[in-house]
This record gives C-alpha cells, sequence and structure tokens, in this order.
C-alpha cells in the first residue's frame, strides 16, 4: 500500500477524467450519506480512505466532504491487486478510526473495513444506499427464507437444504451453508474465482450449467470453450466441486452485472453457488484453497415440496 496522498493530487491523478470535474447532485448526497454514516462511529479517530487507480476522483471528493465535515482523514492509494484478486496489504484502522475503500475489483479487507464498491460503468456513489435501506432488504430476506429450497434457473431447478442463513459480505448479501443439493443450477449472470482472470465476469450468453448430485458438482457445460475448459479442470481435476454454500444478493442499487469481478456482482440481486474443495481432496497445496462462485440473475426460489412453507421468492426478469 503507498503512502498517503493529498486530495488535490488525487484527483488531479484520475485517469480519463478532468481533474477539475465537479461531483453531480446525486454524487453530493451520497458524499454526504456516507460521511454521515461513518462519523457517526469515528469519534476523534482520523477516516482512512483506500482507493484503487480508477477511483482517484471519488476519493479526494469523499476526502473533502470529510474534512469540510470535522473529520480528520488519511487518504491512502491501494496497491494493485495481487493474484488472488486482493490487496497484497490490507489496510487496517488508523488510529483506531473507520476505514472505508473504494474499489472495483475483489480485495480481501480486514472486517469493519466500509466497501464502496464501483464497475468499470458506476461510480461507487452510483451504488451508494444508506445503511439502513440495505439492512432492511437484508432482514427482509432472512425474514423469509426457508431452509429447504427449489432454485429455479434457465429452466433447470436445484434442489437446496441448507443451515442457518446470514447476512454476509459484501454488505447487501446472504448467504447459508449448504447441506445438500441435487439438481441443475444454470448460471446466467456471472462467475467469480479467487484468482486472478483475464476474462469478462459476465455469463450473459454463454450460461454455464451444473448438474449436482449429493452436494457435489458431477457435470459442467458451458457454450464458451474457455469457460468450459476451466470449470472442467476446477471440477474434475483440482475437485472444486462441492457445493459449499448458498448466497443470495438483495443490495437494493441497480446496475447490471460487471465484466470484472467483485463486490457489486456479489451484492447484485440473484443467487450464487460458492464452489469450493473438500478438506483433505485437494489435488495439489496450491489449489487447496481454489473457490468458484457461479451466479443465476433470472432466478426464482420456491419451497421445496414437503419443506416449510413461507420461503422467500426473488425474481428478477432482465
Amino acid at each position: 500500500m503507498s503512502r498517503p496522498v493529498s486530495p488535490a493530487a488525487a484527483g488531479d491523478a484520475a485517469p480519463g477524467r478532468g481533474p477539475r470535474r465537479q461531483p453531480t447532485g446525486p454524487e453530493r448526497r451520497a458524499l454526504r450519506g456516507i460521511v454521515a454514516e461513518l462519523g457517526a462511529c469515528s469519534g476523534h479517530a482520523p477516516l482512512t480512505i483506500v482507493f484503487t487507480a480508477g477511483r482517484r476522483t471519488e476519493a479526494a471528493w469523499l476526502c473533502a466532504q470529510a474534512r469540510s465535515a470535522g473529520l480528520p482523514v488519511r487518504l491512502v492509494p491501494a496497491s494493485a491487486p495481487d493474484a488472488g484478486g486482493g490487496l497484497p496489504e490490507p489496510p487496517g484502522p488508523a488510529s483506531g478510526g473507520p476505514v472505508v475503500a473504494l474499489v472495483d475489483h475483489d480485495a480481501d479487507l480486514p472486517p469493519g473495513v466500509t466497501v464502496l464498491p464501483g464497475t468499470p460503468a458506476a461510480s461507487p456513489l452510483a451504488l451508494w444506499r444508506p445503511a439502513a435501506e440495505v439492512d432492511a432488504a437484508v432482514a427482509a430476506l432472512l425474514a423469509r427464507l426457508d431452509r429447504r429450497l427449489l432454485l429455479r434457473t434457465g429452466g433447470a431447478a436445484l434442489r437446496v437444504r441448507t443451515g442457518p442463513a446470514a447476512p454476509a459480505r459484501p454488505v447487501g448479501a446472504v448467504r447459508a451453508d449448504v447441506t445438500d443439493a441435487a439438481g441443475t443450477f444454470v448460471a446466467d449472470g456471472a462467475i467469480a474465482v479467487n484468482r486472478r482472470t483475464g476474462w469478462d465476469a459476465r455469463l450473459a450468453g454463454r450460461a454455464v450449467r451444473l448438474t449436482v448430485a449429493d452436494g457435489r458438482v458431477v457435470a459442467v457445460d458451458c457454450p464458451d470453450a474457455q469457460l468450459r475448459g476451466f470449470l472442467r479442470r476446477a471440477v474434475g481435476t483440482h475437485r472444486v466441486d462441492v457445493v459449499r454454500a448458498v448466497r443470495f444478493g438483495v443490495h437494493p442499487a441497480q446496475c447490471a452485472f460487471s465484466a470484472v469481478q467483485g463486490p457489486v456482482n456479489a451484492r447484485r440481486p440473484g443467487v450464487t453457488l460458492c464452489l469450493g474443495v473438500e478438506p483433505g481432496r485437494a489435488y495439489s497445496t496450491a489449489s487447496a484453497d481454489l473457490r468458484v462462485a457461479l451466479t443465476a440473475a433470472t432466478t426464482r426460489l420456491e419451497p421445496d415440496p414437503g419443506g416449510p412453507a413461507g420461503a422467500a421468492a426473488i425474481e428478477e426478469v432482465p
């Protein structure tokens, strides 16, 4: 992680944007809301703003807004992501104060860091929503979610049994460990891998079809030869075949899936199967921690026949 910089230097360095661009009305409202929420938990400790290269302008605006509200601020540019997609030196709190990170990609950040994610096409400010609004969406799903479900995706259905669901990272998502799964799952939203990848994370037009039996993926198909080859090697060779969890995105911000895997895709409305390696079955130590997440954008959740009534129904039409 680099040394702190001045807000002027951060703004002037923004690639592809004029250094003098001012925030729009909605961006100003988002800045005020973000600072109000961060200020409520900062006390007298400084606020640390960590930002990736494409978010220098928003970082400078946020710094200026925080200082105008009387908050001491450290502005810290983040290093490039490592091979796993995270920040090589995860930022920690400055003197116990809050840390906020403006990022577009996946980043393994410490608990307690407020992540403001964006995409190459959408600013983090455009995708910010008040914490109360996000918390309400999460609570509403938790109140209605069953532990015996049918996930209907792409004309197929997957039966899942889960443990208790709970709020997950990124904020705006709910996750439940899977105890059993069988059927077919069609992911037409996005893919995420905890490794650096050079492909487009979006799956529109090249949906991945997983066949699952006894909680394991037993077959993979995809019209994209590169993705099909990768996933078949991951499942068949590296044994990333266990359906470890299901994640439900309920964040109220509306946006398209991003070409870059990151928090926006993870919290966007949809259902994600999280695949991992069973301990002791890894092909090698290098792939023992390999994880793959596949998201279905067009999904309907129904109570499984014979299961408890009252399951949530989440449906999105692209």
